[in-house]
């Protein structure tokens, strides 16, 4: 059984990835960043004005996968989404990332929002089937 400390590592050294949303017309998913883990949850942002916000807000349920690189190895994580004020966490992403930056300028922008996955259960997979799930 895998730990939490290997997914988060997994997720620093490979944060793009794919979240699942549902919405009337079906599921929907599109290109997604993991920003950090806040406390014990894996943390994103967006913009409130994207489709995929009121997705998540109608409905938090949602599905996250990500790869390596070559493609062999594969983390989906399942949870609901959280969001929050998160000022500090705002803060933090923007301190760290330039496009974000200068998409949302600052912390308070009301656009710019965040969002835990609680709740959530993660597995790593590889191209032998094998599932390997995160222990919590």
């Amino acid at each position: 059984m895998a730990k939490l400390k290997d997914m988060y590592d997994f997720l620093a050294k490979n944060p793009f990835g794919f979240l699942a949303t549902w919405s009337e017309g079906g599921p929907r998913v599109r290109p997604f960043m993991f920003q950090f883990e806040d406390r014990g949850c894996p943390l994103f942002c967006l913009s409130n004005d994207k489709e995929v916000y009121g997705q998540l807000k109608a409905d938090p349920r949602c599905e996250v996968a990500f790869c390596t690189p070559d493609w062999s190895v594969t983390l989906r994580i399942r949870g609901k989404a959280e969001f929050f004020p998160g000022l500090e966490q705002k803060k933090r992403i923007l301190d760290g990332n330039e496009t974000l930056r200068e998409m949302y300028g600052t912390p308070d922008n009301p656009r710019f929002e965040v969002f835990r996955l609680v709740d959530f259960e993660a597995f790593f997979w590889d191209f032998s089937g094998r599932k390997d799930p995160v222990e919590r």
